[in-house]
């Protein structure tokens, strides 16, 4: 589920839930609130897309395990063709992961989306619409 506030500027907000129905309760309860709400559930925001300066498909994690450089790799290796490339993101802790393939990077994804070695796996927002 992809909100947008129309109303007041135009902030963007993406909650993540397993459950369609809490979803939508959730989507209910903050449009008393903001009026302006929208919600999106075509999924047009969900699709991972090529950084418009690099080319990559790139997600990010959070390296709170210290997996640093040399094990990120390893583990992330195995779904490129071309090794991936690993940099330091702009929070504390951030780890970028980006593939020169989207499918390459979304096998990835799906394999590594709730493995604790890599906290908080998702799509960069320099891959997101």
């Amino acid at each position: 589920l992809f909100m947008e506030d129309t109303v007041v500027g135009g902030e963007m907000l993406e909650v993540k839930l397993r459950d369609l129905d809490m979803a939508m309760a959730v989507l209910i309860g903050l449009k008393h609130k903001y009026p302006g709400l929208e919600g999106d559930m075509t999924g047009i925001h969900s699709d991972i897309l090529p950084d418009k300066e690099t080319g990559l498909f790139t997600l990010c994690f959070t390296d709170i395990k210290r997996k640093r450089y040399k094990a990120t790799m390893e583990k992330f290796k195995i779904y490129s063709k071309q090794l991936p490339l690993i940099s330091r993101g702009l929070g504390a802790d951030q780890v970028l992961v980006a593939f020169h393939a989207k499918e390459e990077a979304v096998m990835a994804l799906r394999a590594d989306l709730e493995n604790e070695e890599f906290p908080e796996l998702h799509v960069a927002s320099v891959s997101r619409s």
